[in-house]
């Protein structure tokens, strides 16, 4: 019997430490399947997103004076594939997902990392 509660008390404290996991994970404002990096903040008033037949139209911009563009970067390229895109291009690192194509831009700047990231139909040619 004390096992079982041993190991239920384990149980309990695995679902609690995976619900905390997932509470902390942000996501832009206008694309709740893009994460939000931890340490960058969303600049809400640049961004924007329009959907059409032909997909999404758009652009979402964040900011962080205390990251660099090459840790952003760093940090897109593997949980974007857990939400369905696929790698297109490193440079500028780009994705593909259901005929929409996400273009990643991060630039060291004074003022700090200033990164843009542009959705739209794969076919377009927007970017």
């Amino acid at each position: 019997m004390r096992i079982f509660k041993i190991l239920l008390a384990l149980a309990v404290l695995c679902i609690g430490f995976e619900a905390a996991a997932a509470q902390s994970v942000r996501f832009f404002s206008a694309m709740n399947d893009i994460p939000l990096m931890e340490g960058l903040d969303e600049l809400e008033g640049q961004g924007f997103i329009f959907d059409k037949a032909e997909g999404r139209i758009g652009a979402l911009e964040a900011q962080s004076t205390h990251i660099k563009a090459a840790e952003a970067l760093n940090y897109y390229a593997p949980p974007l594939p857990q939400f369905g895109w696929a790698v297109k291009s490193k440079n500028p690192l780009t994705f593909r997902r259901e005929g929409e194509q996400l273009v990643l831009n991060a630039q060291d700047t004074p003022q700090g990392l200033w990164l843009k990231i542009q959705i739209g139909p794969a076919q377009s040619g927007l970017f």
